[in-house]
C-alpha cells in the first residue's frame, strides 16, 4: 500500500503526468496526508463528500488517496457533461468541495466552495497538517455516478471496510485479481474519472506501480509512451483499439513486448478487432465485464477468448451470474 511503499521505497516515482508533474511514493504520502487533513480542518465532515471536475493530471490521484486516508468520499465528475448535470450531480452528492481545473471551475455551482488547482490546491497542502491518519480510522473511497444514458446521473456508494488498514488491504487484493500487482509502470490512457479506468490504475498504485499519466488519449502517442517507458499494464476500450489498429505501419511500428496485460471493458468489442489486437500485442488482453453497482463480475483472458471466441467469461470468485426472465424466475442456459 502507498503508506508501506513510502517507507520502503520513498523515491519511486509514483505519479508523473504529461503536465511535467512526477511525485514520488514518499511525496505522494505527505501530500494526502496533508490534503486530507485540509479538507477536514476546512469543515468537510468524516464521510462526507467532496467531487473533482478535472480532465487527468496526477492531482487526481492525490485526492483519491487524501479522500480515502481522511475518511472523506470522492466524486469525480465527467467535466463533459451538461452544466444542468454537473449542479444535479453536486446537489445529489451534497459535496461541501470541488477540485477543478482553472477551464471546468465555471460549471461549479457558486454556493459550493471550489478549489482551483495550482497556488490555491498547493496553498491547502502547505497548509495542512503532516500527522499521519491512524490505520484504524474510518476510511474513505470514490463514490460513482453513472452516465445518466436513461435519465439523471444516479449515485452508487458501495459499501467499504471501516477501518483505513482494512480499506488499504482491499485495493491490493483487487488490484492482484485483476494482475494490477505493482510491477513497474501503468499508463493510464482514458479518463480517471470513469471507475474502471482510475479504479485499476489506483489498485496498481497501492501494490506499487507507477502511473503514467496521459492528459488525453492520443493512440501514437500511447504506442510511443509503451516503447519508450516500458509500460507493464495499461487499460483500454475498444474505440481505442481501434484507432490503434487503424495508425499507419510506421507509427505501429514501435516495440511493445514491455507489455504484461491489457485490461479492456466498458463497450463490446467486434471479436475480429480483439483477434487483430491479440495477433499484433500477443494473448496478454483481459476482458471484464461489470456494473457501477457490483463492481467486476466476470473475466476473460485472451487463451480462453481464443477457444470461446466472443465469450465474456467466467464468473470471479464470489460472484453467481445467470439471467432471469420478467417474473423474477431463473431460466436454463440457452434461453
Amino acid at each position: 500500500m502507498p503508506v508501506d511503499i513510502a517507507l520502503i521505497h520513498p523515491e519511486r516515482p509514483a505519479l508523473i503526468d504529461d503536465l511535467g508533474t512526477a511525485v514520488t511514493f514518499a511525496e505522494l504520502l505527505d501530500r494526502a496526508t496533508r490534503l486530507g487533513r485540509a479538507m477536514l480542518a476546512a469543515g468537510v465532515p468524516v464521510g462526507g463528500h467532496v467531487g473533482t471536475l478535472t480532465e487527468n493530471r496526477a492531482e487526481f490521484f492525490e485526492l483519491y488517496l487524501a479522500s480515502m486516508l481522511s475518511g472523506i468520499w470522492l466524486v469525480p465528475i465527467n467535466g463533459l457533461l451538461a452544466p444542468s448535470e454537473v449542479t444535479y450531480v453536486a446537489r445529489d452528492a451534497d459535496l461541501a468541495m470541488i477540485f477543478a481545473e482553472d477551464e471546468l471551475a465555471s460549471l461549479a455551482p457558486d454556493d459550493i466552495a471550489t478549489i482551483c488547482f495550482g497556488e490555491p490546491y498547493e496553498a491547502m497542502i502547505t497548509e495542512g497538517d503532516p500527522t499521519p491518519f491512524a490505520l484504524d480510522a474510518p476510511a474513505g473511497s470514490r463514490f460513482s455516478y453513472t452516465s445518466g444514458t436513461t435519465g439523471h446521473p444516479k449515485g452508487v456508494k458501495r459499501s467499504i471496510p471501516a477501518a483505513l488498514d482494512e480499506m488499504l488491504a482491499v485495493q491490493r487484493s483487487a488490484g492482484h485479481d485483476v494482475a494490477m500487482t505493482g510491477e513497474g509502470i501503468h499508463l493510464v490512457t482514458g479518463p480517471a474519472y470513469h471507475a474502471a479506468v482510475g479504479g485499476f490504475a489506483f489498485f496498481d498504485l497501492c501494490n506499487g506501480a507507477t502511473l503514467r499519466i496521459m492528459r488525453k488519449f492520443d493512440a501514437a502517442r500511447t504506442l510511443e509512451l509503451i516503447e519508450q517507458e516500458q509500460v507493464r499494464r495499461t487499460h483500454l476500450v475498444p474505440t481505442m483499439m481501434v484507432r490503434m489498429l487503424r495508425l499507419n505501419e510506421s507509427a505501429r511500428l514501435r516495440d511493445l513486448s514491455s507489455l504484461d496485460i491489457v485490461l479492456h471493458g466498458a463497450a463490446p468489442i467486434a471479436p475480429a478487432v480483439k483477434r487483430q489486437m491479440i495477433d499484433w500485442l500477443g494473448p496478454i488482453l483481459v476482458e471484464y465485464w461489470g456494473t457501477s453497482e457490483a463492481g467486476v463480475f466476470t473475466r476473460v483472458d485472451s487463451a480462453d477468448w481464443l477457444a470461446h471466441p466472443g465469450t465474456v467469461g467466467r464468473p470471479v470468485p464470489g460472484f453467481e451470474v445467470f439471467a432471469v426472465d420478467d417474473t423474477g424466475a431463473t431460466l436454463p442456459p440457452g434461453e
